[in-house]
C-alpha cells in the first residue's frame, strides 16, 4: 500500500527552519518484547478507526482518494472531471496557438516586404526579385 503524500513532510525536509507546527507521533518498535518478564506498561487501547470518506463529487473531487477505493459511480464522476480538465487545457492551448500565430506570420511577412521595397530601386536586383 502507497503512503499518503503529504506537502508538510516534503517542506520539513526541503527547509528544515520552516517546520510545521506537527502532532506528536508514536515510535513504532520493531523489537519484540522478551519472554524473560511480562511487560511493564499496560497494552494500548487500539486506534480509533479513520472517519468515513465524502463521496466524491464532479466539483468536490481533489483526488486524494485512491483510484482502486472509488465505486463506479465515483470512478464515471472522476473521469468526467479529468476529461473536462483535459478539454480546458486543450481549448487554452488552441487559444493561444490561433492568436499569436497569425501575427508572428504577419510580422515576418512585413518584414520580407519592407526589404522587398528597399531592394527594388537597385537594378542590379529588379531582375533576381520581378
Amino acid at each position: 500500500m502507497a503512503a499518503i503524500y503529504r506537502p508538510s513532510d516534503a517542506i520539513s525536509l526541503l527547509r528544515p527552519r520552516l517546520l510545521l507546527p506537527r502532532t506528536r507521533r508514536a515510535a513504532l518498535s520493531t523489537t519484540r518484547p522478551t519472554l524473560a518478564g511480562p511487560s511493564t506498561s499496560p497494552p494500548r487501547p487500539p486506534p480509533p478507526p479513520p472517519p468515513p470518506r465524502k463521496s466524491i463529487t464532479l466539483t468536490g473531487d481533489t483526488g486524494q482518494v485512491r483510484w482502486s477505493d472509488l465505486s463506479p459511480g465515483e470512478k464515471a464522476v472522476r473521469t468526467a472531471q479529468q476529461s473536462a480538465n483535459l478539454v480546458v487545457v486543450v481549448v487554452g492551448v488552441l487559444a493561444t496557438v490561433r492568436i499569436s500565430l497569425p501575427s508572428r506570420i504577419a510580422a515576418r511577412a512585413h518584414h520580407a516586404n519592407a526589404g522587398r521595397r528597399r531592394l527594388l530601386p537597385l537594378c542590379r536586383c529588379r531582375v533576381a526579385l520581378v
